[in-house]
């Protein structure tokens, strides 16, 4: 009975698999007919293939990081097919390919939202003397601090601290355990 529980919860993800999309460049295929150029799509991540698409715009495209979506993959076919989302800039620019890393990472670099935006003080903001002299608060000013939460987390508990001490060698090590709750 196990046996047939696990069986159908791989088939359920297999069948529910979505496409991730992806960042890369277009390199073109042979013309082809009614003004629709063919080309193959270039992922910065070696490991996917290929992904064939179609497009009105290929002269467009070309030196260009883009992201694409993978619609689907026919069983004879080579290639998947999936089609153009959206550009993101010129080959070769350090923040076009920043942004491609943090794309394909599945990092968040949009601005804050207004609403984000309006829970935070004013600027110019400040450290206040108070806070500076309360023994129980720490000063981290200095060291990278980030939470590992999940995204859709109302509350983020846990915090580290990372340091670089040598090339290669990196210090990782739990702040703090807060209750620190967003409002959104």
């Amino acid at each position: 009975m196990l046996m047939i529980y696990d069986c159908t919860l791989i088939m359920r993800v297999l069948v529910n698999y979505t496409w991730h999309s992806y960042c890369g460049s277009l390199e073109p295929m042979p013309a082809g007919s009614g003004g629709t150029a063919h080309a193959l799509f270039v992922s910065k991540d070696r490991r996917i293939p290929k992904i064939r698409i179609h497009t009105r715009q290929l002269e467009n495209l070309l030196d260009k990081r883009i992201i694409v979506a993978v619609d689907s993959w026919d069983r004879l076919s080579r290639y998947p097919s999936g089609h153009y989302v959206r550009t993101i800039g010129e080959i070769g620019d350090r923040d076009i390919e920043s942004e491609v890393v943090l794309i394909e990472n599945d990092i968040n670099s949009r601005p804050f939202s207004s609403q984000v935006l309006a829970c935070l003080p004013l600027l110019p903001w400040s450290v206040s003397s108070e806070d500076l002299a309360n023994p129980i608060r720490q000063d981290l000013r200095d060291l990278r601090v980030f939470s590992v939460d999940p995204q859709d987390a109302k509350i983020l508990m846990m915090h580290y601290t990372v340091q670089l001490f040598q090339v290669e060698i990196l210090k990782l090590e739990f702040a703090s355990y807060n209750l620190l709750k967003i409002s959104m």
